[in-house]
């Protein structure tokens, strides 16, 4: 509720746990919310989308673990310190 009406879409991704949400019925929930949700495959895919979906001065956030941050920036092949 606090960060859905900032959100233009939300892609939803597995989760290598048995107590997980699955992606399918959050995008659902979400989707049921009022949102805009897609459920995809991987988490490179959904970023792979949320790049290709983005405008210049869009932002794109990722929530979860620190384990996918770095499954992003190995998919992105970018090192994220040089910005500092």
């Amino acid at each position: 509720d606090i960060v859905g009406p900032l959100a233009k879409q939300f892609y939803t991704v597995p989760v290598p746990n048995p107590r997980a949400l699955d992606p399918e019925q959050l995008a659902r929930e979400l989707r049921e919310a009022g949102y805009t949700a897609e459920a995809c495959g991987s988490i490179e895919k959904a970023t792979d989308k949320a790049l290709k979906n983005c405008r210049k001065d869009d932002v794109i956030c990722s929530f979860g673990s620190l384990y996918y941050v770095g499954r992003i920036r190995e998919h992105l092949k970018t090192d994220f310190t040089a910005t500092k």
